[in-house]
Protein backbone atom coordinates (compact mmCIF):
# COMPACT_ATOMS: atom_id res chain seq x y z
CA UNK A 1 0.00 0.00 0.00
CA UNK A 2 1.42 3.36 -1.09
CA UNK A 3 1.91 6.12 1.40
CA UNK A 4 0.18 9.47 1.15
CA UNK A 5 3.50 11.06 0.21
CA UNK A 6 3.96 8.66 -2.73
CA UNK A 7 0.42 9.36 -4.01
CA UNK A 8 1.04 13.11 -3.83
CA UNK A 9 4.39 12.74 -5.66
CA UNK A 10 2.86 10.80 -8.57
CA UNK A 11 0.02 13.31 -8.85
CA UNK A 12 2.45 16.22 -9.15
CA UNK A 13 4.43 14.37 -11.82
CA UNK A 14 1.28 13.92 -13.92
CA UNK A 15 0.37 17.61 -13.50
CA UNK A 16 3.83 18.72 -14.63
CA UNK A 17 3.72 16.47 -17.70
CA UNK A 18 0.28 17.81 -18.64
CA UNK A 19 1.58 21.37 -18.31
CA UNK A 20 4.49 20.61 -20.66
CA UNK A 21 2.16 19.05 -23.25
CA UNK A 22 -0.08 22.14 -23.17
CA UNK A 23 2.88 24.37 -24.05
CA UNK A 24 3.39 22.42 -27.33
CA UNK A 25 7.20 22.72 -27.28
CA UNK A 26 8.64 21.19 -30.51
CA UNK A 27 10.93 18.17 -30.08
CA UNK A 28 14.64 18.92 -30.54
CA UNK A 29 16.00 16.76 -33.34
CA UNK A 30 19.63 15.72 -33.87
CA UNK A 31 21.33 17.88 -36.53
CA UNK A 32 22.30 16.21 -39.79
CA UNK A 33 25.91 17.42 -39.47
CA UNK A 34 28.02 16.90 -36.39
CA UNK A 35 29.16 20.38 -35.25
CA UNK A 36 32.50 18.96 -34.25
CA UNK A 37 33.19 17.69 -37.77
CA UNK A 38 33.04 21.16 -39.33
CA UNK A 39 35.49 22.76 -36.89
CA UNK A 40 39.08 23.21 -37.84
CA UNK A 41 41.05 20.18 -36.83
CA UNK A 42 44.49 20.52 -35.34
CA UNK A 43 47.37 19.56 -37.53
CA UNK A 44 48.32 15.96 -36.85
CA UNK A 45 51.71 15.43 -35.28
CA UNK A 46 54.19 13.31 -37.20
CA UNK A 47 54.20 9.75 -35.99
CA UNK A 48 57.33 8.82 -34.14
CA UNK A 49 59.00 5.52 -34.75
CA UNK A 50 57.79 2.80 -32.43
CA UNK A 51 60.52 1.63 -30.10
CA UNK A 52 60.90 -1.73 -28.42
CA UNK A 53 58.82 -1.88 -25.31
CA UNK A 54 56.64 1.06 -26.37
CA UNK A 55 53.35 0.83 -24.49
CA UNK A 56 51.64 3.86 -26.03
CA UNK A 57 48.73 1.88 -27.51
CA UNK A 58 48.35 -0.55 -24.65
CA UNK A 59 45.46 -0.02 -22.22
CA UNK A 60 46.49 1.46 -18.87
CA UNK A 61 46.76 -0.85 -15.92
CA UNK A 62 43.89 -0.58 -13.45
CA UNK A 63 44.64 1.58 -10.43
CA UNK A 64 44.71 -0.30 -7.16
CA UNK A 65 42.87 1.69 -4.52
CA UNK A 66 43.76 1.40 -0.85
CA UNK A 67 40.80 0.58 1.37
CA UNK A 68 41.03 0.64 5.14
CA UNK A 69 40.22 -2.39 7.29
CA UNK A 70 37.36 -0.44 8.85
CA UNK A 71 35.62 0.05 5.49
CA UNK A 72 36.18 -3.61 4.69
CA UNK A 73 34.63 -4.53 8.04
CA UNK A 74 37.73 -6.43 9.18
CA UNK A 75 38.16 -6.89 12.90
CA UNK A 76 41.66 -5.62 13.86
CA UNK A 77 42.08 -8.60 16.19
CA UNK A 78 41.01 -11.17 13.61
CA UNK A 79 43.26 -13.59 11.73
CA UNK A 80 42.50 -11.77 8.45
CA UNK A 81 43.85 -8.49 9.87
CA UNK A 82 47.01 -10.23 11.10
CA UNK A 83 47.53 -11.77 7.65
CA UNK A 84 47.16 -8.37 5.98
CA UNK A 85 49.71 -6.86 8.39
CA UNK A 86 52.13 -9.71 7.70
CA UNK A 87 51.86 -9.28 3.92
CA UNK A 88 52.39 -5.52 4.24
CA UNK A 89 55.48 -6.04 6.38
CA UNK A 90 56.93 -8.48 3.83
CA UNK A 91 56.36 -6.00 0.99
CA UNK A 92 58.08 -3.23 2.94
CA UNK A 93 61.02 -5.52 3.69
CA UNK A 94 61.36 -6.38 -0.01
CA UNK A 95 61.33 -2.68 -0.90
CA UNK A 96 64.04 -1.95 1.67
CA UNK A 97 66.09 -4.82 0.29
CA UNK A 98 65.65 -3.53 -3.25
CA UNK A 99 66.97 -0.11 -2.26
CA UNK A 100 69.67 -1.28 0.12
CA UNK A 101 73.35 -0.94 -0.69
CA UNK A 102 74.98 -3.86 -2.48
CA UNK A 103 78.02 -4.91 -0.40
CA UNK A 104 81.25 -5.77 -2.15
CA UNK A 105 82.16 -5.35 -5.82
CA UNK A 106 79.47 -4.61 -8.41
CA UNK A 107 80.05 -6.33 -11.74
CA UNK A 108 78.80 -4.46 -14.76
CA UNK A 109 76.94 -7.50 -16.06
CA UNK A 110 74.11 -6.21 -13.81
CA UNK A 111 73.69 -3.09 -15.93
CA UNK A 112 70.50 -1.69 -17.40
CA UNK A 113 71.64 -1.94 -21.04
CA UNK A 114 72.95 -4.73 -23.25
CA UNK A 115 76.51 -5.74 -24.12
CA UNK A 116 78.09 -4.44 -20.92
CA UNK A 117 80.98 -6.90 -21.26
CA UNK A 118 82.05 -5.17 -24.46
CA UNK A 119 82.67 -1.87 -22.69
CA UNK A 120 86.28 -2.65 -21.74
CA UNK A 121 87.11 -3.21 -25.40
CA UNK A 122 85.20 -0.11 -26.46
CA UNK A 123 86.90 2.11 -23.89
CA UNK A 124 90.32 0.64 -24.68
CA UNK A 125 89.90 1.53 -28.34
CA UNK A 126 88.58 4.94 -27.33
CA UNK A 127 91.53 5.78 -25.07
CA UNK A 128 94.13 4.30 -27.42
CA UNK A 129 93.21 6.66 -30.26
CA UNK A 130 96.53 7.29 -31.96
CA UNK A 131 95.42 10.32 -33.93
CA UNK A 132 97.07 13.41 -32.49
CA UNK A 133 95.48 15.76 -35.03
CA UNK A 134 92.58 17.81 -33.69
CA UNK A 135 89.06 17.15 -34.96
CA UNK A 136 87.84 19.04 -38.01
CA UNK A 137 85.41 20.91 -35.78
CA UNK A 138 87.95 21.78 -33.07
CA UNK A 139 87.73 25.15 -31.33
CA UNK A 140 90.23 26.44 -28.79
CA UNK A 141 88.05 29.51 -28.18
CA UNK A 142 85.00 28.67 -26.00
CA UNK A 143 83.06 31.61 -27.44
CA UNK A 144 83.00 29.84 -30.81
CA UNK A 145 81.65 26.54 -29.52
CA UNK A 146 78.32 25.38 -30.94
CA UNK A 147 76.09 22.40 -30.23
CA UNK A 148 77.65 19.51 -32.14
CA UNK A 149 74.68 17.14 -32.04
CA UNK A 150 71.33 17.59 -33.82
CA UNK A 151 69.43 17.17 -30.56
CA UNK A 152 70.00 16.67 -26.85
CA UNK A 153 70.09 12.89 -26.42
CA UNK A 154 68.26 11.35 -23.46
CA UNK A 155 70.52 8.77 -21.86
CA UNK A 156 68.69 8.48 -18.53
CA UNK A 157 65.10 8.59 -17.33
CA UNK A 158 66.19 10.43 -14.18
CA UNK A 159 67.80 13.73 -13.29
CA UNK A 160 71.55 13.88 -13.87
CA UNK A 161 73.31 14.75 -10.61
CA UNK A 162 77.02 14.61 -11.46
CA UNK A 163 79.45 14.47 -14.37
CA UNK A 164 83.15 13.82 -14.87
CA UNK A 165 85.09 14.27 -18.07
CA UNK A 166 87.69 11.88 -19.36
CA UNK A 167 90.78 14.04 -18.97
CA UNK A 168 91.66 14.52 -22.64
CA UNK A 169 90.27 14.60 -26.14
CA UNK A 170 90.97 11.37 -28.01
CA UNK A 171 91.22 12.39 -31.65
CA UNK A 172 87.79 13.81 -32.45
CA UNK A 173 86.07 12.01 -29.56
CA UNK A 174 85.10 13.53 -26.22
CA UNK A 175 84.28 11.17 -23.37
CA UNK A 176 82.44 11.80 -20.12
CA UNK A 177 80.75 9.91 -17.31
CA UNK A 178 77.46 10.90 -15.70
CA UNK A 179 75.49 9.80 -12.64
CA UNK A 180 71.75 10.16 -12.07
CA UNK A 181 69.19 10.30 -9.26
CA UNK A 182 68.58 6.53 -9.17
CA UNK A 183 72.23 5.48 -8.82
CA UNK A 184 72.91 4.72 -12.49
CA UNK A 185 76.31 5.62 -13.94
CA UNK A 186 76.80 6.03 -17.66
CA UNK A 187 79.56 6.69 -20.15
CA UNK A 188 79.10 8.61 -23.38
CA UNK A 189 81.79 9.08 -26.00
CA UNK A 190 80.77 11.55 -28.71
CA UNK A 191 82.64 11.70 -32.01
CA UNK A 192 82.48 15.41 -32.80
CA UNK A 193 83.22 15.01 -36.50
CA UNK A 194 80.53 12.36 -37.02
CA UNK A 195 78.05 14.33 -34.96
CA UNK A 196 78.66 17.40 -37.11
CA UNK A 197 78.16 15.36 -40.27
CA UNK A 198 74.84 14.03 -38.97
CA UNK A 199 73.70 17.50 -37.93
CA UNK A 200 74.46 18.93 -41.37
CA UNK A 201 72.21 16.38 -43.09
CA UNK A 202 69.14 18.59 -43.06
CA UNK A 203 65.83 16.77 -43.08
CA UNK A 204 67.35 13.35 -42.44
CA UNK A 205 66.75 11.09 -39.49
CA UNK A 206 69.60 10.54 -37.07
CA UNK A 207 70.41 8.03 -34.41
CA UNK A 208 72.69 8.65 -31.47
CA UNK A 209 74.65 5.43 -32.12
CA UNK A 210 75.94 7.04 -35.31
CA UNK A 211 78.14 9.37 -33.33
CA UNK A 212 78.27 8.14 -29.75
CA UNK A 213 79.21 5.24 -27.52
CA UNK A 214 76.80 4.80 -24.62
CA UNK A 215 76.90 2.44 -21.65
CA UNK A 216 74.82 2.54 -18.46
CA UNK A 217 75.29 0.59 -15.22
CA UNK A 218 73.17 0.29 -12.09
CA UNK A 219 75.85 0.80 -9.44
CA UNK A 220 74.33 2.64 -6.47
CA UNK A 221 70.88 1.23 -5.74
CA UNK A 222 68.23 3.91 -6.22
CA UNK A 223 70.23 6.64 -4.46
CA UNK A 224 71.71 9.72 -6.17
CA UNK A 225 75.30 9.60 -7.43
CA UNK A 226 76.67 12.65 -5.62
CA UNK A 227 80.18 12.79 -7.12
CA UNK A 228 82.17 11.44 -10.04
CA UNK A 229 85.94 11.98 -10.12
CA UNK A 230 88.39 10.77 -12.77
CA UNK A 231 91.81 10.29 -11.19
CA UNK A 232 94.71 8.37 -12.62
CA UNK A 233 93.34 5.53 -14.68
CA UNK A 234 89.96 5.06 -13.02
CA UNK A 235 86.64 6.62 -12.11
CA UNK A 236 85.74 7.24 -8.46
CA UNK A 237 82.09 7.47 -7.43
CA UNK A 238 80.10 8.31 -4.29
CA UNK A 239 76.44 8.09 -3.37
CA UNK A 240 73.95 8.96 -0.63
CA UNK A 241 73.71 5.23 0.08
CA UNK A 242 77.01 5.54 1.96
CA UNK A 243 79.45 4.02 -0.51
CA UNK A 244 82.56 5.02 -2.44
CA UNK A 245 83.55 2.89 -5.42
CA UNK A 246 86.18 2.90 -8.16
CA UNK A 247 85.98 1.66 -11.72
CA UNK A 248 88.91 0.66 -13.91
CA UNK A 249 87.62 0.42 -17.51
CA UNK A 250 90.06 -2.42 -18.13
CA UNK A 251 88.11 -4.57 -15.64
CA UNK A 252 84.29 -4.86 -15.67
CA UNK A 253 83.76 -4.26 -11.95
CA UNK A 254 83.11 -1.37 -9.54
CA UNK A 255 85.29 -1.98 -6.48
CA UNK A 256 83.95 -1.14 -3.02
CA UNK A 257 86.14 1.10 -0.82
CA UNK A 258 83.66 2.62 1.65
CA UNK A 259 80.39 0.99 2.57
CA UNK A 260 78.27 2.07 5.50
CA UNK A 261 74.61 3.08 5.49
CA UNK A 262 75.39 5.51 8.33
CA UNK A 263 77.22 7.81 5.90
CA UNK A 264 75.07 10.05 3.73
CA UNK A 265 77.89 11.01 1.39
CA UNK A 266 77.34 14.36 -0.34
CA UNK A 267 80.72 14.94 -2.01
CA UNK A 268 83.99 13.16 -2.83
CA UNK A 269 87.51 14.21 -3.78
CA UNK A 270 90.57 12.09 -4.51
CA UNK A 271 94.26 12.79 -4.01
CA UNK A 272 96.05 13.38 -7.32
CA UNK A 273 97.97 10.14 -6.85
CA UNK A 274 94.91 8.35 -5.37
CA UNK A 275 96.83 7.73 -2.12
CA UNK A 276 93.79 8.77 -0.13
CA UNK A 277 90.35 10.29 -0.54
CA UNK A 278 88.11 12.66 1.41
CA UNK A 279 84.32 12.77 1.51
CA UNK A 280 81.73 14.85 3.34
CA UNK A 281 78.28 14.10 4.71
CA UNK A 282 75.05 15.81 5.71
CA UNK A 283 76.15 16.35 9.33
CA UNK A 284 79.14 18.61 8.63
CA UNK A 285 81.68 15.80 8.95
CA UNK A 286 84.59 15.07 6.60
CA UNK A 287 86.11 11.57 6.47
CA UNK A 288 89.44 10.32 5.18
CA UNK A 289 89.84 6.85 3.67
CA UNK A 290 92.67 4.83 2.20
CA UNK A 291 91.62 2.99 -0.99
CA UNK A 292 94.17 0.26 -0.24
CA UNK A 293 92.36 -0.73 2.95
CA UNK A 294 89.35 -3.07 2.84
CA UNK A 295 85.84 -1.70 2.85
CA UNK A 296 84.52 -1.39 6.39
CA UNK A 297 87.80 -0.20 7.89
CA UNK A 298 87.54 2.50 10.54
CA UNK A 299 87.81 5.98 9.03
CA UNK A 300 89.31 9.16 10.43
CA UNK A 301 86.49 11.67 11.01
CA UNK A 302 86.73 15.46 11.34
CA UNK A 303 83.99 17.90 12.30
CA UNK A 304 84.84 20.80 9.97
CA UNK A 305 81.41 22.45 9.61
CA UNK A 306 78.26 22.80 11.68
CA UNK A 307 75.97 21.94 8.77
CA UNK A 308 75.97 19.81 5.60
CA UNK A 309 79.27 19.66 3.67
CA UNK A 310 78.36 20.43 0.07
CA UNK A 311 81.80 20.12 -1.52
CA UNK A 312 85.29 18.78 -0.76
CA UNK A 313 88.17 19.50 -3.15
CA UNK A 314 91.78 18.34 -2.74
CA UNK A 315 94.45 20.56 -4.28
CA UNK A 316 95.85 18.83 -7.41
CA UNK A 317 99.26 20.54 -7.05
CA UNK A 318 99.70 20.73 -3.27
CA UNK A 319 98.39 17.45 -1.95
CA UNK A 320 98.07 18.56 1.68
CA UNK A 321 95.59 21.39 0.95
CA UNK A 322 91.83 20.83 0.93
CA UNK A 323 88.96 23.24 0.25
CA UNK A 324 85.47 22.67 1.67
CA UNK A 325 82.12 24.43 1.33
CA UNK A 326 79.02 24.08 3.43
CA UNK A 327 75.36 24.84 3.90
CA UNK A 328 76.49 27.32 6.56
CA UNK A 329 77.73 29.58 3.71
CA UNK A 330 81.44 29.21 4.38
CA UNK A 331 84.35 28.11 2.21
CA UNK A 332 87.49 27.06 4.06
CA UNK A 333 90.98 25.79 3.25
CA UNK A 334 92.52 23.15 5.50
CA UNK A 335 95.87 21.43 5.93
CA UNK A 336 95.01 17.73 5.89
CA UNK A 337 98.15 16.96 7.88
CA UNK A 338 96.94 19.00 10.85
CA UNK A 339 93.26 18.07 11.00
CA UNK A 340 91.75 17.26 14.39
CA UNK A 341 88.55 15.50 15.37
CA UNK A 342 87.04 18.83 16.35
CA UNK A 343 88.23 20.38 13.10
CA UNK A 344 90.96 22.68 14.31
CA UNK A 345 91.82 26.01 12.70
CA UNK A 346 91.33 26.59 8.98
CA UNK A 347 94.18 28.15 6.99
CA UNK A 348 91.77 30.55 5.27
CA UNK A 349 88.03 31.16 5.11
CA UNK A 350 85.46 33.24 3.28
CA UNK A 351 81.77 33.66 4.01
CA UNK A 352 78.84 33.86 1.60
CA UNK A 353 75.46 35.31 2.48
CA UNK A 354 73.72 32.00 1.84
CA UNK A 355 74.61 28.34 1.31
CA UNK A 356 77.88 27.73 -0.54
CA UNK A 357 77.22 24.82 -2.90
CA UNK A 358 80.75 24.23 -4.19
CA UNK A 359 84.43 25.16 -3.90
CA UNK A 360 86.88 23.75 -6.45
CA UNK A 361 90.62 24.23 -6.97
CA UNK A 362 92.12 25.22 -10.29
CA UNK A 363 94.47 22.76 -11.98
CA UNK A 364 97.55 24.73 -10.94
CA UNK A 365 96.32 24.74 -7.32
CA UNK A 366 96.47 28.52 -6.95
CA UNK A 367 92.80 29.54 -7.16
CA UNK A 368 89.44 28.44 -5.78
CA UNK A 369 86.06 29.08 -7.42
CA UNK A 370 82.98 29.10 -5.19
CA UNK A 371 79.26 29.04 -6.00
CA UNK A 372 76.58 30.24 -3.61
CA UNK A 373 72.83 30.73 -3.31
CA UNK A 374 73.54 34.41 -2.66
CA UNK A 375 73.75 34.61 -6.48
CA UNK A 376 77.50 35.04 -6.73
CA UNK A 377 80.43 33.09 -8.14
CA UNK A 378 83.76 34.07 -6.60
CA UNK A 379 87.25 33.41 -7.91
CA UNK A 380 89.70 33.49 -5.00
CA UNK A 381 93.48 33.27 -4.91
CA UNK A 382 94.89 31.43 -1.93
CA UNK A 383 97.85 33.19 -0.36
CA UNK A 384 98.69 31.26 2.78
CA UNK A 385 97.17 32.12 5.20
CA UNK A 386 94.41 34.13 3.49
CA UNK A 387 92.14 34.47 0.46
CA UNK A 388 92.44 37.31 -2.05
CA UNK A 389 89.31 37.85 -4.11
CA UNK A 390 90.07 38.11 -7.82
CA UNK A 391 86.48 38.38 -9.04
CA UNK A 392 82.92 38.34 -7.76
CA UNK A 393 80.47 37.44 -10.52
CA UNK A 394 76.76 38.14 -10.28
CA UNK A 395 75.06 34.89 -11.31
CA UNK A 396 71.58 33.48 -10.68
CA UNK A 397 72.21 30.30 -8.68
CA UNK A 398 68.73 29.79 -7.23
CA UNK A 399 67.95 26.60 -9.11
CA UNK A 400 65.00 25.54 -6.98
CA UNK A 401 63.89 22.05 -6.12
CA UNK A 402 63.81 20.37 -9.53
CA UNK A 403 67.17 21.49 -10.96
CA UNK A 404 70.53 20.23 -9.70
CA UNK A 405 72.54 22.90 -7.85
CA UNK A 406 74.99 24.85 -9.99
CA UNK A 407 78.65 24.09 -9.25
CA UNK A 408 81.09 26.35 -11.08
CA UNK A 409 84.43 24.67 -11.72
CA UNK A 410 87.68 25.17 -13.59
CA UNK A 411 88.59 23.64 -16.93
CA UNK A 412 90.78 24.18 -19.95
CA UNK A 413 94.19 23.53 -18.41
CA UNK A 414 96.41 25.63 -16.18
CA UNK A 415 97.78 27.96 -18.89
CA UNK A 416 94.39 29.32 -19.99
CA UNK A 417 91.88 28.37 -17.30
CA UNK A 418 88.15 28.80 -17.76
CA UNK A 419 85.23 28.59 -15.36
CA UNK A 420 81.98 26.98 -16.48
CA UNK A 421 78.59 27.12 -14.76
CA UNK A 422 75.01 26.32 -15.67
CA UNK A 423 72.67 29.16 -16.59
CA UNK A 424 68.97 29.43 -15.69
CA UNK A 425 68.32 30.61 -19.26
CA UNK A 426 69.04 27.07 -20.52
CA UNK A 427 72.69 27.52 -21.29
CA UNK A 428 76.24 27.28 -19.95
CA UNK A 429 78.25 30.34 -18.93
CA UNK A 430 82.00 30.44 -19.62
CA UNK A 431 84.26 32.86 -17.72
CA UNK A 432 87.95 33.66 -17.74
CA UNK A 433 89.44 31.64 -14.90
CA UNK A 434 91.83 34.42 -13.83
CA UNK A 435 89.85 37.64 -14.21
CA UNK A 436 86.24 36.43 -14.12
CA UNK A 437 85.44 38.16 -17.42
CA UNK A 438 82.40 36.70 -19.16
CA UNK A 439 83.43 34.96 -22.38
CA UNK A 440 80.25 33.33 -23.67
CA UNK A 441 76.83 31.98 -22.82
CA UNK A 442 76.44 28.77 -24.79
CA UNK A 443 72.87 27.94 -25.70
CA UNK A 444 70.69 26.72 -28.53
CA UNK A 445 66.91 27.01 -27.96
CA UNK A 446 66.22 24.57 -30.79
CA UNK A 447 68.23 21.84 -29.07
CA UNK A 448 68.59 22.68 -25.37
CA UNK A 449 65.09 22.65 -23.86
CA UNK A 450 66.09 22.25 -20.19
CA UNK A 451 68.69 23.84 -17.92
CA UNK A 452 72.10 22.10 -18.37
CA UNK A 453 72.88 22.39 -14.66
CA UNK A 454 75.69 19.80 -14.55
CA UNK A 455 78.59 20.31 -16.94
CA UNK A 456 82.29 19.75 -17.45
CA UNK A 457 84.96 21.00 -19.85
CA UNK A 458 87.22 18.59 -21.72
CA UNK A 459 90.55 19.42 -23.34
CA UNK A 460 92.22 22.81 -23.47
CA UNK A 461 95.68 21.63 -22.42
CA UNK A 462 98.44 23.83 -23.87
CA UNK A 463 95.88 26.00 -25.64
CA UNK A 464 94.38 23.05 -27.50
CA UNK A 465 90.75 22.49 -28.50
CA UNK A 466 88.04 22.35 -25.86
CA UNK A 467 84.58 20.83 -25.60
CA UNK A 468 81.82 21.13 -23.00
CA UNK A 469 79.45 18.30 -22.08
CA UNK A 470 76.35 19.06 -19.99
CA UNK A 471 73.44 17.15 -18.48
CA UNK A 472 70.04 18.27 -17.23
CA UNK A 473 67.11 17.20 -15.07
CA UNK A 474 65.49 15.38 -18.01
CA UNK A 475 68.37 12.92 -18.22
CA UNK A 476 69.59 14.43 -21.49
CA UNK A 477 73.19 15.12 -22.46
CA UNK A 478 74.31 17.77 -24.93
CA UNK A 479 77.81 18.70 -26.14
CA UNK A 480 79.34 21.92 -27.43
CA UNK A 481 82.45 21.61 -29.59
Amino acid sequence: MSSDYEVLRLKRIEENQALLRSLQIPTLSKPDVDPISITDKKKARPKRKREDGDTENEPPEPTVRRVSSRLRAIDPDSEAAKEIARIKEEEEAKERERKSRVPGPVHIDTDVTDDAQKFSTIFASFTSTKSTSPPRTANADPSKLTVCVPDAVRFSKERIYSMAAYTKLCGSTVGSFWGDKQGNIGFVGIDMDKARDVKEREGSDYYEDEFSTVKVWEVHRHRPVTSLVWRGDRLWTSSYEGSVRSFDPAHPVFQDHVGDDAYEITTLSMHAGTKFGMFGDTEGMVFRFDPREPSGAKLAAYELHTRKVSCVSLNPAKEHLMATSSLDGSCKVWDTRALKKSGGAALAATQHGKSCTSAYWSEDGERVVTTSYDDTIRILRFWDPMFTQLASISHNNNTGRWVTCFRAQFGGGSASPYVTAGNMSRGVDVYNGKTGAHIAMLSDPAVVSAIPAVNCMVGGEDGGPVAIVAGNASGKVVAWC
